[in-house]
């Protein structure tokens, strides 16, 4: 099956989770030999991650091609699909999707399957998944969530988010006088920032040292830095290309999300080695194993991750272990390797299938 010619297609622009995976999908694809081409908006931050994760694969040129389409190209995928996008899906063995509402789009104007990977978990997104003809998703719950909806089990497949590659890392010396706690991501309502000040304040209410640092940019960037004027605690570095220094820099990682399909930087943390405290959102509840490799705490709620904080800067033995636990579940469970057979079973099974129907 590895001379099957594969399309990955998004309509992602911004830095994130989606933009993220399409280059780690791209890579895990070229790494199991099969040839691929990329469908982008000619701005979206995916070209970078592309670039970025397929820059060490040996001959990756023979394996990969990047189309970047227009303003105009976007509003025709509304409404169906330009002649040149066109040409290459019908080319193409297989559609790889990740935006939902490019299912419909792609089925109607062509009769080529369509895998699509779920990542958001929105309700209104469900209808569409239902026409496609194989789905890869986050986390075992809106997998569930599609089966109960009346999706064929067979189509449907749990296959979460992974890293490109584990960094190097040394445990940093841990000092409760120089406590660093940091968070990372999309200023937006839904990684709940706010809760994550609030949890910062209540530290300092409590007289504890301690710096941090909320890294990320978004539409809530200015309003998040106002209602932390009163911390001069708190640095904002904007959005980083650097992670592993922002990383490096951190002791604990904070993930304060009302709602998260997976959690991407919390197993990124994790693999540098960080002690994460994350809400108990779908994505961190099947990654993280309450005090064991992380810490898990109830939505909304400050006052809990502010304590989990102390228990941890009060506990240095207790942080060791939970980082070094951290560490060795990445290793175990979020490696490209894992993707790369996920995916390629699947190919393999749906071709085998169609070949005996």
């Amino acid at each position: 099956m590895k001379n099957k010619n594969l399309v990955l297609i998004s309509t992602d622009i911004k830095a994130g989770g989606i933009s993220t995976m399409v280059g780690i999908h791209a890579a895990a694809l070229i790494k199991q030999g099969y040839k691929i081409s990329v469908i982008l908006y000619k701005t979206s931050d995916a070209i970078s991650s592309i670039e970025y994760c397929t820059k060490n694969i040996y001959n990756k040129d023979n394996f990969l091609t990047v189309h970047k389409y227009n303003w105009l190209d976007s509003i025709l995928l509304k409404f169906g699909l330009s002649k040149w996008i066109l040409n290459i899906v019908n080319k193409c063995d297989i559609c790889f999707v990740h935006n939902a509402r490019l299912i419909d789009t792609i089925k109607k104007n062509s009769t080529k399957p369509v895998f699509a990977v779920n990542h958001t978990a929105k309700i209104s997104q469900l209808k569409y998944f239902k026409k496609a003809d194989m789905i890869f998703s986050v986390n075992h719950i809106i997998n569930d969530q599609l089966i109960d909806l009346g999706v064929s089990k067979n189509k449907c497949v749990y296959c979460p988010n992974v890293l490109i590659d584990l960094p190097e890392f040394k445990l940093k010396n841990f000092s409760s006088k120089n406590i660093v706690i940091g968070a990372l991501g999309r200023m937006v309502d839904k990684k709940g920032f706010y809760d994550f000040i609030t949890a910062l304040k209540i530290l300092k209410k409590r007289g504890i040292p301690f710096k941090a640092i909320l890294a990320g940019d978004g539409e809530l960037y200015n309003k998040l830095r106002n209602t932390s004027k009163d911390l001069k605690e708190l640095e904002f570095p904007g959005w980083v290309k650097d992670k592993k220094s922002f990383y490096d820099k951190i002791d604990i990682f904070c993930q304060p999300s009302h709602f998260e399909p997976f959690g991407l930087t919390v197993i990124e943390a994790m693999a540098n080695a960080k002690s994460v405290i994350s809400t108990n959102c779908d994505g961190p509840s099947e990654i993280i194993d309450n005090n064991k490799n992380g810490i898990l705490v109830s939505k909304k709620e400050p006052s809990e991750m502010a304590e989990s904080i102390i228990k941890l800067i009060d506990n240095p033995e207790i942080h060791k272990n939970i980082s070094i636990s951290a560490r060795k579940h990445i290793e175990n469970f979020y490696s490209i390797n894992n993707l790369q057979k996920v995916l390629s079973i699947n190919i393999n099974n749906y071709f085998k299938f169609e070949h005996e129907k």
